[in-house]
């Protein structure tokens, strides 16, 4: 049977396509195909009907073209527009298992405020910790092991201390510009 260009195979193809092209330089190339298979892979997620693990597995391959594309996006368009085209895929994907990483990702590559980053780091270091995570290879992150457990806090903590200092210039600067 011959697949055509809306069919999900071809768009992973498509993706995986746009990924090298992406990482050879050849940007515009690469755009042109993630905007051909992007639409096609989050049009056909929900309709999937194949057992879990084959699920598991596509959702990967999604996860992965789709930030590959962020970040073709956030390397090559004007900031504003690729943020707005970011917000619009990880919104599109939103009924997708994929949906929380894309978000994440997005509003990662947003945050420009060095106080604010900390927060997020404080809040992924969380958000690390909840029983269910994955890891970004699909494998479930090990919530009960100790030493995941001491690495999580040493996360938060620096990203605190990290929210600290980034207080203290800014009060600093802000005292400063007063005078």
């Amino acid at each position: 049977a011959r697949l055509g260009d809306s069919a999900d195979e071809t768009a992973q193809a498509r993706g995986f396509l746009a990924m090298a092209l992406a990482a050879n330089g050849n940007r515009d190339r690469a755009l042109a195909e993630f905007r051909r298979a992007v639409p096609v892979l989050l049009s056909t997620q929900s309709s999937d009907g194949d057992e879990d693990n084959g699920r598991n597995i596509r959702s990967r391959r999604l996860r992965h073209i789709l930030e590959a594309y962020i970040e073709l996006l956030m390397e090559g368009l004007p900031r504003e527009e690729a943020i707005a085209e970011s917000f619009r895929v990880a919104d599109a994907a939103r009924a997708s298992s994929v949906q929380r990483s894309l978000s994440e990702s997005a509003a990662r590559s947003a945050i420009t405020d060095p106080a604010l980053a900390a927060l997020a780091l404080a809040e992924s270091a969380t958000l690390m910790s909840m029983p269910g995570r994955v890891c970004s290879n699909g494998i479930p992150a090990p919530t009960r092991d100790p030493a995941w457990t001491a690495f999580v806090q040493e996360v938060r903590d620096a990203s605190l201390q990290a929210y600290a200092a980034a207080k203290t210039a800014i009060y600093s600067l802000t005292k400063s510009l007063a005078l």
